[in-house]
Protein backbone atom coordinates (compact mmCIF):
# COMPACT_ATOMS: atom_id res chain seq x y z
CA UNK A 1 0.00 0.00 0.00
CA UNK A 2 1.15 3.49 -0.79
CA UNK A 3 -0.18 5.08 2.38
CA UNK A 4 -1.53 3.20 5.34
CA UNK A 5 -2.28 4.66 8.75
CA UNK A 6 -0.76 2.63 11.55
CA UNK A 7 -2.72 4.57 14.13
CA UNK A 8 -0.55 5.63 17.07
CA UNK A 9 0.65 2.22 18.16
CA UNK A 10 4.20 3.36 17.42
CA UNK A 11 5.90 6.70 16.89
CA UNK A 12 5.50 6.09 13.17
CA UNK A 13 2.24 7.31 11.73
CA UNK A 14 2.24 5.98 8.17
CA UNK A 15 3.95 3.55 5.86
CA UNK A 16 4.90 5.07 2.50
CA UNK A 17 5.94 2.39 0.06
CA UNK A 18 8.39 0.28 2.09
CA UNK A 19 9.49 3.16 4.31
CA UNK A 20 8.12 4.17 7.68
CA UNK A 21 7.25 7.82 8.02
CA UNK A 22 6.65 9.92 11.11
CA UNK A 23 4.53 13.03 11.23
CA UNK A 24 6.58 16.14 11.90
CA UNK A 25 4.43 19.15 12.59
CA UNK A 26 1.02 19.42 10.93
CA UNK A 27 1.88 18.81 7.28
CA UNK A 28 5.35 17.25 7.06
CA UNK A 29 6.42 13.65 7.04
CA UNK A 30 9.89 12.42 7.97
CA UNK A 31 10.83 9.30 6.03
CA UNK A 32 12.85 6.76 7.94
CA UNK A 33 15.07 4.71 5.65
CA UNK A 34 15.41 0.99 6.24
CA UNK A 35 18.25 0.09 8.58
CA UNK A 36 21.42 -1.59 7.41
CA UNK A 37 22.62 -4.51 9.50
CA UNK A 38 26.39 -5.04 9.53
CA UNK A 39 27.99 -8.40 10.23
CA UNK A 40 30.87 -8.65 12.75
CA UNK A 41 33.55 -8.47 10.06
CA UNK A 42 32.06 -5.29 8.57
CA UNK A 43 31.66 -3.78 12.04
CA UNK A 44 35.32 -4.49 12.84
CA UNK A 45 36.39 -2.84 9.58
CA UNK A 46 34.28 0.25 10.35
CA UNK A 47 35.61 0.62 13.87
CA UNK A 48 39.22 -0.32 13.07
CA UNK A 49 41.30 2.80 13.61
CA UNK A 50 44.76 1.22 13.39
CA UNK A 51 45.61 3.23 10.26
CA UNK A 52 44.68 6.47 12.03
CA UNK A 53 46.73 5.55 15.09
CA UNK A 54 49.67 4.64 12.85
CA UNK A 55 49.41 7.96 10.97
CA UNK A 56 49.30 9.89 14.25
CA UNK A 57 52.42 8.03 15.39
CA UNK A 58 54.22 9.05 12.19
CA UNK A 59 53.17 12.67 12.70
CA UNK A 60 54.50 12.62 16.28
CA UNK A 61 57.82 11.22 15.04
CA UNK A 62 58.05 13.88 12.36
CA UNK A 63 57.20 16.60 14.87
CA UNK A 64 59.91 15.31 17.23
CA UNK A 65 62.47 15.39 14.39
CA UNK A 66 61.43 18.92 13.44
CA UNK A 67 61.75 20.07 17.05
CA UNK A 68 65.27 18.64 17.20
CA UNK A 69 66.17 20.32 13.91
CA UNK A 70 64.79 23.61 15.24
CA UNK A 71 66.82 23.20 18.44
CA UNK A 72 70.01 22.57 16.46
CA UNK A 73 69.38 25.62 14.25
CA UNK A 74 68.70 27.80 17.30
CA UNK A 75 71.93 26.64 18.93
CA UNK A 76 73.91 27.36 15.71
CA UNK A 77 72.31 30.81 15.48
CA UNK A 78 73.21 31.58 19.09
CA UNK A 79 76.81 30.43 18.53
CA UNK A 80 77.13 32.51 15.36
CA UNK A 81 75.69 35.55 17.16
CA UNK A 82 78.29 35.14 19.92
CA UNK A 83 81.08 34.92 17.30
CA UNK A 84 79.86 38.04 15.54
CA UNK A 85 79.65 39.94 18.83
CA UNK A 86 83.15 38.75 19.73
CA UNK A 87 84.55 39.77 16.32
CA UNK A 88 82.91 43.20 16.57
CA UNK A 89 84.37 43.68 20.05
CA UNK A 90 87.83 42.66 18.78
CA UNK A 91 87.53 45.02 15.83
CA UNK A 92 86.60 47.89 18.11
CA UNK A 93 89.57 47.10 20.34
CA UNK A 94 92.06 47.41 17.48
CA UNK A 95 90.40 50.45 15.98
CA UNK A 96 88.43 49.06 13.04
CA UNK A 97 85.39 51.19 12.22
CA UNK A 98 82.16 49.52 13.24
CA UNK A 99 79.90 51.73 11.11
CA UNK A 100 79.66 51.45 7.36
CA UNK A 101 81.87 53.92 5.54
CA UNK A 102 80.75 55.03 2.11
CA UNK A 103 83.62 55.53 -0.34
Amino acid sequence: PTTLHVGGASPYDVVVGHHLAQAVGERDLELVAPSRIYNPSETRKMLDNREVVQAIGKLWSEMKALREEHRQLAMATAENTRKIQRDIARGMAVGFPTDEVTP
